[in-house]
């Protein structure tokens, strides 16, 4: 606390719990952004016994002190606001979902939320983390000086033991500090918080010393599991479990990022033919474990570090091993040769072993009695089983009630002398008390059970819930198998009824549960160790269900903030697929509910700073079905396959941005039914509606005829509305939904009678409709629009998407997925049995999908990419070891974000995908050969259109952007054949964790052209209030900006950056490539377009004669 009695504050009421008029607090600082603020506050701070703590967005600094501390401040020239940071803005976004479900009253959705935390589930408690105030520079960034953070933590811990219990409501409600001194682990029971709601995480958010109070979020593997159908029938197979048809190699998943089916390349594997596999790369990975026996991972150097979190080593699962095999696998014992080889094959691995083994355990204790009956218990979990470690134990060895501590053990159920189940107070074990443990201390393994339910009166089974193999309570639920063939029995039967058939249980002695363990600092805990061997590349195929930006996506961003050349890559989720998920709230705080998957994709892959991999089908995928159409239309579901069309943009203006595949669904025909159902549209001019939301009378109809008419979807939209354009002499329509606070991206407009109508009519996702609005608008009578189609599946099947993959936005509205690459039937690596070890059968593979599989894939092109780098292919497309480098994160990024192909199908399940940068596919999938200049042996036509003549890098790692200081690349381009493409890239600033990911440092890409006007812009189109929404209109929200700009001019362009805020000096990358040439020594725009004064035509003068 400040002593100084000259100056209190006002309300310390809002500093949190137990402030008094001179309590120092936590401050929020706004300043206007001026030239050394951040110094003379850090210093003004200091002389008046406070800190400087971290950025906030934007232009903003969190601070420490007193009232005397922040008078200094607030005088501070460029200060506009001093207050205190409020208790609201220390509890974390990932609580939201639980909170609103328990004041919904939902317990459905109460339960799906606590699911998301670890041990929620498992243990029947939630493990939350409670952090103190960062001090650091003026920079932000920490200074490394402890400051008596341990000292701060300890007493931390001690005032939460001293309330937790009342304030939760939970009697062995316990807090410690954690073992490095960073914050204090708090634990509650489940029950207890949703019975008592926020009221114990606003109690912890109301201490003065409390930053941020965040759950532990749980993670788990990105791969799929067999899901079993739910027909209500006795026999019943499940839909996918290892049969029917061949799977994906990771050679052919090589073959696709390597760019092998691009026109003009004529190998299947260019970058291997150029001599780039891996070789001299290490990838770090943590997952389920590691079967280090497998022969992919037999030649010497392979792995380079194997270590675990947890001491346990094996590979349950099976999931950390093909995800390895399809990084670096090599199978040099194997006789089937490469075909199984991983992507970047004589690459190294450092692994992190995250597994151990969870068995099913019953837990019950008493309050008061030493012993009770379950019904008397204080609390028995509903009498489930729950998740525990190995050796029986919850998540830790022991628990604390008061000042005393007690082991986990105490709240085994027990069996009494009656052989009934029975529970002991908390502070005694079922031995302490004559009696044993429920079956096993270390509890029991799991089977699969199947769960009857009646549903719209007809009854269903769902086989799809794991249960404990406990035959007294589970057997008659145990799931069948007969000739390989899954099925269940009646309620009231068991699999052994029908032995005499044949039948058997699928799991006759369960099966062992595998779980990731949490980390309380992935830097510390995993990041340094793989770095440490070598790596700076880091494969992860598991993370939390929640978009909410938590304290590990910090820890990720903060990770490659700190260290430059080291890439994060996460696995997106595979939750996609007809999930619902409530929107980020809006500036009136209002959300709405996605129905399209959108909004499912969690943490950390949301990390500003990480690769997040979304999953693409393969070509042995399953065809494409219309499945997902027929839900979303219902009665408007026609049976016909013709119902997605294609906008083609051209004009002398518009074909540089023929690029985009805007793809939208036409008109029922209740609105328009054109001759055979034909939609398409020759190119014509466009109008946008005035208004465009259709909200007030239409002012252009005069300008409509023969054009193709653009409008907003909006509630003021009526028939009569478009009666008047097609009585205008529309010659089409196309309508847009602003879709980011909608249920659906696509939409189908339909009438309660047939207009008939027959113009072309079709429905766009809002950012697509947005940008035909501006260019439109913008580029006038350049642009020209055409509508073609239908669109039906391509012929490949990986340019579509797998339609589990999880989707963007975050709650930040980063654009996520990053990327995406083939996820669906992936075969690799698999674990193997000691039989087949003993008897030399160590290649064996098996089959999985899932973001999990994509993502190593994405792994293994990034550390061929890094490869091409480090053996000094760039500039010249030939290997040359003088002009090797080490790339940052973020020109590989750059590099492969710029050559990323638009994907051209569907999902897999038939509905449409919007263009890049989308919140499903992202930049688009990878494809190296589209990304960089390869040897001039690699059989390439350089003369294609995808394949880059010339590539062209800036990676500013030490001489970084600061405010006003504009950098960029003049480039003369000498074809219109390529597209011209140049992609911007930071490792931005992770900030406070209470800015919940939002950008630091915001930079533009912007694109001129020398022209008559001297310099032309090109990109980004102005959006007017709109600038900084859309991609096109500059981007407030991404540290990644790409242009394409298709069949350019011949002429000289410059690619500028532009510092929009920069709040810490800020390093980037950016990559062109196209038909061009870089113009050396032009620094700037001005020096770029400035013309060459021409030649003297004029012969001097001869010298007079002498006189």
């Amino acid at each position: 606390d400040d002593d100084d009695d000259d100056d209190v504050w006002s309300n310390p009421g809002d500093l949190g719990a137990d402030a008094t008029a001179s309590s120092s607090s936590q401050l929020l600082v706004v300043t206007d952004g001026r030239a050394g603020v951040a110094a003379q506050l850090a210093d003004a701070l200091a002389e008046n016994g406070g800190a400087l703590g971290e950025i906030v967005p934007a232009l903003s600094w969190t601070a420490i002190g007193g009232p005397r501390a922040a008078n200094a401040a607030s005088a501070v020239p460029g200060v506009m606001w001093v207050g205190p940071v409020r208790p609201e803005d220390a509890v974390a976004r990932a609580w939201d979902p639980l909170f609103e479900a328990i004041a919904r009253g939902d317990r459905a959705r109460v339960d799906d939320a606590i699911r998301g935390f670890d041990r929620g589930f498992d243990g029947g408690r939630i493990a939350a983390r409670v952090y103190p105030p960062s001090l650091g520079t003026p920079d932000g960034t920490p200074d490394g000086t402890p400051r008596d953070t341990r000292g701060i933590v300890d007493a931390l811990a001690a005032r939460i033991r001293d309330g937790i219990a009342n304030a939760s409501g939970d009697p062995l409600a316990s807090a410690s500090a954690s073992a490095s001194g960073s914050f204090v682990s708090v634990s509650f029971a489940v029950e207890w918080l949703a019975a008592n709601g926020s009221r114990a995480v606003e109690w912890l958010a109301s201490l003065r010393a409390v930053h941020r109070v965040a759950p532990v979020l749980r993670v788990r593997e990105r791969s799929r599991v067999p899901g079993f159908l739910t027909r209500h029938r006795r026999f019943e197979s499940p839909s996918r479990l290892g049969a029917g048809g061949r799977s994906l190699s990771n050679y052919e998943a090589t073959e696709v990022v390597q760019g092998g089916e691009l026109a003009g390349v004529n190998t299947k594997t260019p970058f291997y033919d150029a001599g780039i596999d891996g070789a001299g790369q290490v990838v770090g990975s943590g997952d389920s474990g590691l079967e280090v026996r497998h022969c992919a991972f037999s030649a010497p150097g392979k792995v380079v570090m194997h270590r675990s979190l947890t001491g346990d080593t094996r590979d349950h699962s099976g999931h950390g091993t093909h995800v390895v095999g399809s990084i670096a696998g090599d199978l040099t014992a194997d006789g089937s040769g490469s075909k199984y080889d991983g992507v970047a094959k004589k690459a190294s691995v450092a692994f992190t072993d995250m597994g151990y083994e969870v068995n099913a355990t019953r837990l019950c204790y008493c309050l008061s009695s030493a012993t009770c009956s379950p019904n008397a218990a204080a609390e028995d979990w509903d009498g489930k089983y729950t998740g525990t470690l190995a050796n029986g134990e919850l998540d830790g060895p022991a628990f604390t009630v008061g000042d005393v501590t007690y082991p986990w053990s105490n709240l085994h159920a027990c069996v009494d002398g009656a052989g009934d189940r029975a529970c002991t107070r908390y502070d005694k074990s079922c031995a302490d008390e004559g009696m044993t443990d429920w079956h096993h201390p270390h509890g029991v393994l799991w089977n699969l059970c199947c769960v009857f339910s009646v549903e719209n009166g007809e009854e269903t089974v769902d086989c799809n819930n794991e249960c404990a193999h406990d035959r007294t309570l589970n057997e008659k639920n145990f799931l069948c198998e007969y000739d390989g063939q899954a099925l269940y029995t009646q309620a009231n039967e068991t699999c052994s009824d029908y032995a005499a058939y044949g039948v058997t249980e699928w799991y006759p002695n369960g099966f062992v549960k595998e779980s990731l363990k949490s980390m309380s600092d992935i830097a510390t805990d995993m990041y340094d160790h793989a770095k440490a061997v070598g790596a700076s590349i880091h494969s992860d195929s598991w993370g939390g269900n929640t978009p909410a930006f938590d304290v590990q996506t910090n820890q990720v961003d903060s990770y490659a903030w700190n260290n430059l050349k080291f890439l994060p890559i996460f696995a997106a989720g595979n939750e996609g697929e007809e999930a619902e998920a409530d929107t980020p709230a809006d500036t009136n705080g209002y959300t709405w509910t996605y129905e399209d998957g959108r909004g499912t994709l969690g943490n950390p892959t949301n990390a500003k700073n990480c690769i997040s991999v979304g999953a693409a089908l393969s070509d042995n995928s399953e065809p494409i079905d219309n499945s997902m159409l027929a839900t979303k239309l219902g009665d408007l579901w026609d049976d016909k396959t013709d119902w997605t069309w294609q906008v083609d943009i051209g004009g002398s203006e518009g074909t540089h941005w023929s690029s985009s595949l805007i793809r939208g669904l036409r008109a029922d025909v209740t609105i328009s039914a054109p001759a055979d159902g034909n939609h398409s549209l020759d190119a014509r001019a466009a109008v946008v509606a005035d208004p465009v939301d259709l909200c007030s009378t239409i002012l252009n109809t005069a300008n409509m005829k023969d054009k193709v008419v653009i409008f907003r979807w909006e509630d003021c939209l009526t028939i009569d509305h478009m009666e008047q354009m097609v009585t205008a002499g529309a010659a089409g329509i196309i309508v847009y939904v602003l879709d980011w606070y909608a249920p659906e991206r696509f939409n189908v407009i339909s009438a309660n009678s047939a207009t008939g109508w027959t113009i072309p009519t079709i429905v766009l996702p809002g950012k697509d409709g947005e940008l035909l609005k501006q260019l439109v608008e913008q580029r006038g009578a350049g642009v020209t629009l055409g509508i073609s189609g239908p669109i039906l599946p391509p012929t490949n099947k990986f340019e579509n998407m797998a339609s589990f993959s999880s989707l963007g936005p975050t709650y930040n509205w980063l654009i996520k997925p990053d990327l995406v690459a083939p996820g669906d039937s992936i075969y690799s690596a698999s674990i193997l049995t000691e039989a087949e070890v003993a008897g030399g059968d160590t290649c064996k593979k098996v089959d999985k999908d899932g973001t999990s599989m994509a993502t190593p894939v994405a792994a293994g092109a990034f550390a061929l990419l890094r490869q091409y780098f480090a053996d000094g292919f760039y500039p010249s497309g030939e290997k040359k070891s003088s002009d090797a480098f080490v790339p940052s994160a973020a020109l590989l990024k750059a590099v492969m974000v710029n050559g990323a192909q638009a994907l051209t199908g569907f999902e897999s399940d038939g509905w449409p995908i919007d263009p890049p940068p989308s919140t499903k596919q992202g930049w688009g999938r990878i494809e190296l050969a589209a990304s960089v200049p390869l040897p001039s042996s690699v059989e390439l036509d350089v003369s294609a259109e995808k394949t880059p003549t010339n590539l062209i890098v800036v990676d500013d790692v030490d001489d970084k952007m600061m405010p006003g200081s504009e950098r960029g690349v003049c480039v003369d381009v000498d074809g219109s054949i390529e597209d011209l493409r140049a992609t911007l890239v930071w490792t931005d600033h992770p900030g406070s964790m209470a800015a919940e990911g939002a950008l630091v440092n915001n930079l533009d890409l912007q694109l001129f052209f020398e022209d008559a006007n001297a310099g032309e812009m090109l990109w980004p189109l102005s959006g007017d209030d709109l600038d900084g929404s859309f991609p096109f209109n500059g981007d407030f929200y991404n540290n990644v900006e790409r242009v394409i700009w298709s069949k350019p001019d011949v002429g000289r362009y410059w690619i500028n950056v532009k510092p929009v805020q920069v709040q810490v000096e800020q390093p980037f990358a950016l990559a062109v490539t196209g038909q061009v040439t870089e113009v050396a020594g032009k620094k700037t725009k001005a020096s770029c377009f400035t013309p060459v004064p021409p030649p003297n035509s004029q012969a001097p003068l001869p010298p007079p004669p002498n006189s």
